[in-house]
């Protein structure tokens, strides 16, 4: 009867320690999952809060992005982008919660003008897309921007940016808009060739900037490709409604930035 007792006993604990630990790990994993959540694009956690919430001091540097470009001066220095996206791939789209996005990890590059920044090689990592523009022209605010974001193997960042206007149907983004999911991720079926999505003329404006959404990190090469790509107003409309309502950060302060162009 005793060992029974003991046997019980010992059970009831074990049960007892389990749950614990169970209940334990959950809750680190909602905080965590809070954590990778804490910001938004509405209100206590809007973007002119984000300075405000541990971590994101950054957000108030004096070289943010994005920004109104007006009054972009010339450069002998800067010659024409290279974007060398020859490879197609089978990507993962992602909702993450912020931003429709495509993660596109085969060997792609973005080669700066050797005469720009000294050649160096920036490995493309994933495009998202922001409705309506984050980057303004003279005031004027896109429909939709997409960013594609670039790295250097010592995690130095690019971005080129893409502006989407209203008009014809856009084959690219109807491949992108199939896959979309409400949550969680997908896989494409068939291969993406992001040569599809660009504008045959690649003229732009560059200024140095940050990330448009927390950490804000600066330090960012910003390539504004000056001509924009087609949607229709279907496929905005559809792209809008996976991600936050206005899911742009304002534009911030040049303050003494100066934005060329080329």
């Amino acid at each position: 009867m005793k060992k029974t007792n003991l046997l019980l006993l010992s059970i009831l604990l074990l049960t007892i320690y389990s749950c614990k630990n169970s209940s334990s790990d959950s809750h680190n994993n909602d905080e965590h999952d809070s954590h990778k959540a804490n910001w938004s694009y509405s209100g206590d956690n809007a973007p002119k809060f984000w300075v405000d919430i541990d971590g994101y001091g950054d957000c108030g540097g004096s070289s943010q992005s994005p920004i109104n470009i007006v009054n972009a001066e010339s450069s002998e220095d800067l010659k024409p982008l290279f974007l060398d996206y020859s490879a197609k791939e089978k990507a993962q789209i992602v909702n993450n919660g912020h931003s429709i996005q495509v993660n596109y990890n085969s060997g792609i590059f973005i080669l700066p003008d050797t005469n720009s920044y000294e050649g160096i090689e920036y490995k493309i990592a994933q495009f998202h897309f922001h409705c309506g523009s984050e980057n303004t022209v003279d005031g004027k605010q896109y429909p939709m921007e997409v960013h594609f974001v670039h790295l250097t193997e010592n995690k130095d960042i690019a971005v080129v940016a893409l502006f989407i206007e209203e008009g014809e149907e856009n084959e690219f983004l109807k491949k992108i808009l199939e896959e979309a999911p409400k949550k969680g991720q997908n896989e494409f079926q068939e291969e993406i060739d992001i040569n599809e999505f660009l504008p045959q003329n690649k003229s732009y404006w560059t200024f140095s900037g940050s990330l448009t959404t927390p950490p804000c990190s600066e330090g960012v090469k910003w390539f504004v490709l000056k001509t924009p790509v087609q949607a229709s107003a279907e496929q905005i409309e559809k792209m809008a409604s996976l991600m936050p309502e206005n899911n742009f950060r304002p534009v911030q302060k040049l303050n003494d930035r100066k934005v060329f162009e080329f």
